[in-house]
């Protein structure tokens, strides 16, 4: 497997739709919510790219504050 260079607009991209579509049918994942959260983290936690994984990690805090105020 080569390493790939990702570039920040293509992150924002995958994120901005990513999360606007997470935000917007969390309701239907019922009890697998879970479930689909620790298979992303997994998922992101396998790249070996830092950028990558801080980005990861900083959506996903404020998708999880944003599920909590609700």
């Amino acid at each position: 497997m080569t390493d790939k260079i990702i570039t920040k607009d293509a992150l924002s991209k995958v994120s901005r739709h990513f999360y606007k579509e997470f935000k917007m049918n969390y309701r239907n994942f019922d009890f697998k919510m879970k479930d689909h959260m620790f298979t992303l983290l997994h998922f992101f936690e396998s790249n070996p790219s830092p950028t990558v994984k801080t980005f990861f990690n900083f959506n996903m805090i404020i998708l999880c504050e944003t599920i909590g105020t609700e």
